[in-house]
């Protein structure tokens, strides 16, 4: 099935900010039994609609009425089909078993699944690119850091390998994928800068790429952000 793009302001600055964010873009999707995977500082549940009828939360963290499970040792103790909603933000990549917890999201949602995925590639570029840089700081999740880092990526993986991932793992779970929307700097509503020394930029990148990479190489997943997945399961389509 062909997946929608959908790019516009309506994004998000930071982590409270994102739950705003999703419940304005998802609001007719917020009902009912929710189950919120990874709910960091529990910032949605200010931003719940009445619909909502339970609200239920997992995570490491130490808040009231937060389940603590650890995704990597921990089950998720939840029988098949008991949430109208299951969500998982930018919680995946930081997990071994990344395919296994996928599938039993989709297990135990009887409705919908709410998956966003970093673009790790864009990091990466944002790295190598000649922007202010201070030489003491690794790659964001990733590097070799001097201490134990307490949170980090276990996946690297382009926008093209997130979408294949998702879109293969929602077939085999029976789920099919209704909305794709792409976080980009466009998106987000920064300022142009310089338009004649942008024009150039864009000109000498171009140039780049051409030397530095192989034919066929997606240069959109060198900029594209965050990936959202709005995922239904079959059974429930009308």
């Amino acid at each position: 099935m062909k997946t929608k793009s959908v790019r516009n302001s309506n994004v998000y600055i930071n982590r409270e900010d994102k739950h705003r964010f999703v419940s304005e873009k998802y609001m007719e999707f917020l009902e009912g039994k929710i189950l919120d995977v990874g709910a960091d500082q529990l910032y949605l549940k200010k931003y719940l609609p009445k619909t909502v009828t339970e609200y239920l939360a997992t995570g490491l963290g130490d808040h009231p009425g937060q389940l603590k499970i650890d995704l990597e040792h921990d089950e998720l103790p939840f029988k098949d089909g008991s949430f109208d909603l299951v969500m998982c933000l930018d919680v995946l990549e930081h997990i071994e078993n990344i395919h296994t917890i996928f599938d039993k999201l989709c297990k135990i949602s009887g409705k919908y699944v709410l998956i966003s995925l970093p673009n790790p590639w864009r990091s990466f570029w944002e790295y190598m690119e000649s922007k202010p840089y201070n030489n003491d700081t690794n790659i964001k999740f990733y590097g070799l850091p001097l201490e134990r880092a307490e949170d980090r990526h276990k996946w690297f993986f382009s926008a093209t390998e997130a979408r294949n991932f998702i879109e293969y793992r929602s077939k085999k779970n029976d789920y099919y994928i209704i909305d794709t929307y792409v976080i980009n700097e466009k998106s987000k509503g920064l300022p142009e800068g310089n338009k004649l020394k942008d024009r150039l930029r864009r000109m000498l990148k171009q140039i780049a790429r051409k030397i530095l990479f192989r034919e066929g190489v997606n240069f959109s997943d060198l900029y594209e952000g965050t990936l959202w997945f709005l995922l239904q399961k079959n059974s429930t389509r009308i």
